[in-house]
């Protein structure tokens, strides 16, 4: 504080959540620090540290298009770690599960003072097996107790809470207008990185890179259900307005896709929205449907073209 007061310079502080979070920098700053939030790679990083262009259009040529869909299979498998791209599996694992030890023992455990370690790890591991699926306190609660883990319900709070505050997961609330409504519905769990979760498919990792993405851009994520309880993977709420993303691995299965339509097209009506994004693995086009359009696009795509 006295040098930012007293030179001509610009400050920059940074490192983990083990000693300052983002909100005591603030607090000890009194005003003078702007938060910068840094998760890992981007896809767009991910390919500038392999040395592969970002097309400066689109649609690229189908050589082109190819590596990045290639690239980013290595992506959705790898994450976005710096430290272990070039790593063999079994290596990338082990310095990937020191990674959530370090975060578990020294930016909560040790920080907090927590002394019940069973219950903590517990918590830990249940949410990252939660990698995009809905979970709630209370039944956290039921089955550290139905393990024989004695541990207070409070106490669950505050380790979800923790964990949330040293980065190793997101937990985005369930859209309403009611806070009371956001607090007490369940949440989802997407970890800072796909490659932290413990199980998990391809449909899981690619929603949790596209929450990631739409984290970057800004604005509010939430999950959205509609009146007849289908569920839209993100609503998010900005400058640029309302914006309704899907996500959908498999959109080459009639089924599934029509699944996941059948969300957007309700979210659409109840959200008076003309417009919403369904991000897929490969497939790609432009839909019409009750007079409202939904665009299928490429991970790979969607998280290029705001770069080109």
């Amino acid at each position: 504080r006295r040098v930012q007061d007293s030179d001509n310079c610009r400050v920059v502080v940074s490192g983990s959540s083990a000693r300052l979070l983002s909100k005591e920098v603030a607090t000890r700053l009194r005003g003078r620090g702007l938060a910068t939030e840094l998760l890992p790679f981007s896809f767009s990083e991910f390919l500038a540290h392999r040395e592969v262009a970002v097309p400066k259009s689109f649609p690229p040529p189908s050589t082109q298009r190819s590596v990045l869909e290639a690239r980013f299979q290595e992506f959705l498998a790898i994450g976005g770690f710096p430290e272990v791209q070039r790593l063999d599996e079994e290596l990338r694992r082990r310095i990937l599960r020191d990674y959530v030890d370090v975060v578990l023992l020294r930016d909560v455990a040790e920080r907090h003072a927590i002394t019940n370690l069973a219950a903590l790890r517990a918590t830990e591991r249940r949410l990252l097996r939660s990698q995009a699926a809905l979970f709630s306190v209370n039944k956290l609660y039921l089955e550290l107790k139905s393990q024989g883990i004695a541990v207070a319900k409070g106490g669950v709070h505050e380790y979800v809470a923790h964990l949330q505050d040293a980065f190793l997961l997101f937990a985005p609330e369930r859209w309403s207008r009611s806070a009371r409504q956001r607090q007490v519905n369940p949440k989802k769990c997407y970890p800072v990185d796909p490659a932290l979760a413990v199980g998990g498919g391809r449909g899981h990792k690619l929603e949790n890179l596209v929450y990631l993405e739409l984290r970057r851009r800004g604005g509010e994520v939430s999950y959205y259900v509609t009146e007849s309880g289908f569920e839209v993977d993100f609503i998010v709420e900005g400058d640029g307005g309302i914006e309704l993303v899907q996500s959908c691995a498999d959109a080459t299965d009639p089924v599934t896709l029509e699944r996941e339509l059948r969300a957007v097209d309700e979210a659409l009506v109840e959200r008076k929205l003309a417009t919403a994004t369904v991000v897929t693995m490969f497939e790609q086009r432009t839909l019409r449907r009750f007079g409202r359009t939904i665009r299928l696009v490429p991970a790979w795509r969607w998280m290029l073209e705001r770069d080109a």
